[in-house]
């Protein structure tokens, strides 16, 4: 970026005034604003700022078919400069954020209910509310969807719960996709995060972490005998999509909650 604004002050440099200061000052303008947007809302910025130039070209008669070459050229490095600082910017936000989550995760990141990778409550809910804001920024659907381990045996230990919801856990862990976020906020409820993911795509994945229940085992008592998670709990889902402007971390957990509380009441009725 850095070539390309020496260049576009060069071209400045070259031509007389008016025009100089305002190539100049587009090339700044390009630069400054476009790191506070991404790439595409960069080149934008920066066509804006040399539709500006051009109108300076014409209100002081630089407009002419000997200039064209030099006024094609300024376009080309004002909008590249523009680009190039949406770029650059989102990489800065996006380190920035990964600094934040991981100063979040400090206390909480840890193998959380004997899993190694899953986020614990508050370094997934400020990983949430990063996606959140990105998704209304950018217009990309966040999902989220939560997992409740619900004992049905009531003769099961508590040793044997926390062995089956650890066993879940692992199962969630282990099917969340590469670009997904798999979290717990308790011993017995567990979530994913799914950033600009179809909800048909999000169905694949909580289709897969089910069967996968349903094919697991945990172990039940000092004798470490495995035995099916099926026989001992269930797990129910909630699903939440950020659907309107203004969602946070909390009003999408509060509706997945919500779907959970559908889901118990459902379960209780068949």
């Amino acid at each position: 970026m850095l070539v390309l604004a020496q260049a576009g002050a060069l071209i400045g440099l070259l031509e007389r005034a008016p025009v100089s200061v305002w190539v100049a000052t587009a090339v700044a303008v390009a630069a400054v604003l476009g790191l506070m947007v991404d790439v595409w809302a960069g080149a934008l910025l920066g066509l804006a700022a040399a539709v500006g130039v051009v109108a300076v070209r014409r209100a002081t008669g630089s407009w002419t078919p000997s200039e064209f070459t030099a006024a094609a050229l300024e376009t080309l490095v004002v909008v590249a400069v523009g680009a190039v600082a949406g770029r650059a910017g989102t990489a800065l936000r996006k380190g920035h954020g990964a600094t934040r989550v991981a100063s979040a995760a400090g206390a909480q990141y840890e193998p959380a209910h004997g899993s190694l990778g899953l986020l614990g409550e508050h370094a997934a809910m400020a990983r949430l509310q990063e996606e959140v804001a990105r998704g209304e920024r950018q217009l990309r659907p966040v999902t989220l969807v939560l997992f409740e381990v619900v004992s049905t045996d009531a003769t099961l230990t508590e040793p044997a719960r926390q062995a089956a919801c650890r066993a879940v856990a692992r199962v969630v862990e282990s099917r969340a996709g590469e670009h997904d976020i798999p979290f717990a906020l308790s011993l017995d409820r567990l979530g994913i995060v799914f950033p600009d993911t179809t909800l048909g795509a999000v169905w694949d994945v909580v289709g897969r972490v089910l069967a996968s229940v349903s094919t697991a085992t945990f172990t039940d008592g000092d004798g470490r005998t495995p035995r099916p998670l099926t026989s001992a709990v269930d797990v129910l889902v909630g699903i939440s999509r950020q659907a309107r402007a203004g969602s946070t971390a909390a009003t999408m957990v509060a509706d997945a909650t919500t779907a959970l509380a559908r889901a118990r009441v459902e379960e209780a009725a068949s």
